[in-house]
């Protein structure tokens, strides 16, 4: 019986394809407080790994968005 060993390559989250799609979500408030409005917004398809860069492009692409609303998080599903 041979026994595997669980790397960080293994882990689920790190097997998968390349490209994956990202959203940002967006609100009144940061990530993790209770606002009155958030919404999911997709971005599109991009490598895997790029959350700050894909948050740093969003906020300066759309200065005036941001000054009413926040950038609470950036997920990526795929």
């Amino acid at each position: 019986m041979s026994q595997s060993i669980e790397t960080k390559t293994n882990l689920p989250w790190k097997v998968g394809s390349e490209n994956v799609d990202y959203f940002v979500e967006v609100g009144t408030t940061p990530y993790g407080k209770y606002g009155l409005y958030k919404e999911l917004v997709p971005v599109g398809p991009s490598k895997r790994g790029r959350h700050e860069k894909i948050a740093t492009e969003i906020r300066l692409s759309n200065p005036e968005v941001f000054s009413d609303l926040q950038l609470r998080q950036v997920v990526s599903r795929g």
